[in-house]
């Protein structure tokens, strides 16, 4: 599966230089067509690297969630006192942020980050 799917994206990559040229469309249309004409893409080919991007981006919006919401469990639930490592400031002699809570908002932004960071 994967070495097909390697296969078809070699067979991308003058798609991809001919779009990436500073040409006029004509130009750019014919380079296609020559490119289109060279190569051996069939539709089949096409449709599974399309889905195997596809559900690539599934799990990488799933790992994220995963990793945002066990950020969000690890600040909300109550955590014993041999894990915390040290209270930063305290609210009240019991509560107070830690440095597990500080550790989660940095993965929480992260995830975030990674959530909404445009595609190449």
């Amino acid at each position: 599966m994967f070495g097909k799917i390697k296969s078809v994206k070699k067979a991308l990559e003058p798609f991809n230089k001919v779009d990436k040229l500073q040409k006029s469309r004509e130009e750019k249309l014919d380079d296609y067509f020559i490119v289109l004409t060279s190569s051996n893409l069939n539709s089949k080919d096409a449709f599974s690297y399309h889905k195997y991007l596809k559900l690539f981006e599934v799990f990488r919006i799933v790992f994220i969630v995963l990793l945002m919401v066990s950020a969000l469990a690890v600040i909300l639930l109550p955590v014993p006192q041999y894990i915390e490592i040290e209270t930063i400031y305290y609210f009240s002699p019991d509560r107070g942020i830690t440095v597990s809570d500080v550790i989660a908002l940095f993965v929480i932004f992260f995830g975030v980050f990674l959530l909404y960071k445009p595609k190449k």
